[in-house]
């Protein structure tokens, strides 16, 4: 656990906390917390790969991917009170960063 610790907060320091097994970004001003599978999901969906595209990736059906983005979309939107579609998820998940973490090989 440490060493993902180390991984992350090295990438976004004053962006990252970890409390149990989710990790907490922060966002104007408020925490967003996500597990792992939906920070590899937001890591390939701000750099702008399609849902197939995610799934081949990750070894998961299409319809996990949709439900996963789908999921995050309607938690952002709770947060913040306003609407995200699609571009606005990849705005969002670069401004924390997700563009930057290390490229998944496959």
């Amino acid at each position: 656990m440490l060493q993902n610790e180390q991984i992350n907060l090295a990438i976004a320091p004053e962006k990252t906390l970890f409390i149990n097994r989710k990790i907490l970004y922060i966002y104007k001003g408020k925490y967003l917390a996500f597990t792992a599978k939906q920070i590899d999901v937001l890591h390939l969906v701000s750099l702008g790969y399609s849902n197939a595209k995610i799934a081949k990736r990750l070894f998961m059906k299409e319809s996990t991917v949709k439900l996963i983005t789908y999921r995050i979309m309607r938690y952002i939107e709770r947060s913040f009170k306003e609407k995200v579609d699609r571009f606005s998820l990849i705005v969002i998940a670069q401004k924390l960063g997700f563009n930057s973490l290390p490229k998944i090989n496959n």
